[in-house]
This record gives C-alpha cells, structure tokens and sequence, in this order.
C-alpha cells in the first residue's frame, strides 16, 4: 500500500513535470512569435510614417484664400495648413430657444474655403 502511494505521487509529480514544461514551452514559442507580429507592425507603422510625411512634403498646385481673393499657388498640403491657421475665424448661431429654429447664423470669412 505503501509502495503504491509513493509510486502515485511519483506519477504525478511526472506529470506536473511535464505540463509545466510544456507551458513553459508554449509561453516562450507565443512570447517569440507575439515579439515577431510586434517588430513586422512597427516596421508597417514606420513606412506608413514616411509616406505620410512624404505626400505631406510633396508641392503640390492648389487654390488658398486670402482676403483679397482665392490665390493659385504651389505649396506642400503641410505649408498650407501652416497658411490657413492664420485666419481668425469665428461663428455665431442664433436659435429660438422655443421652437429650436435657427434664427442666424453667420460663420468664417469664406464659405468655399472654411465650411466648418
């Protein structure tokens, strides 16, 4: 009886064996191949970066505002935005608070260049 205890725990202690092995197996192989995935996206992410900032570099022919009327120009679509930014532009909404109809609205120096 004695023996057969001692012969049962040896079993078991095998199999414990065994199985955290293979966990531990199992862990390093997903670990690996999740560091793999890892490095491939940041390698997409940092050609996605450069793409971006190359058509964001590229001149391009476009149409900005300017208070004395639309300009034809070449300029990078990054430049541009630098140019816009210096436009105040400021809205006004007026609404019956009644009803919810609106009443006024007036917004921005163009419409054709500032719908929002």
């Amino acid at each position: 009886m004695q023996g057969d205890k001692q012969l049962i725990d040896d079993i078991l202690a095998t199999a414990k064996a065994a199985v955290e092995a293979a966990v531990n197996e199992a862990t390093e192989n997903n670990t690996a191949a999740l560091k793999k995935v890892q490095a491939e996206l940041d390698a997409q992410r940092a050609q996605a970066e450069a793409e971006i900032k190359a058509a964001f570099n590229t001149p391009v022919e476009m149409k900005v505002f300017s208070y004395a009327g639309p300009v034809d120009t070449v300029m990078t679509p990054m430049d541009s935005i630098i140019y816009q930014k210096h436009f105040l532009r400021a809205g006004f909404m007026s609404m019956d608070p009644v009803t919810g109809h609106v009443k006024a609205y007036v917004g921005g120096p163009n419409f054709s260049f500032f719908q929002y």
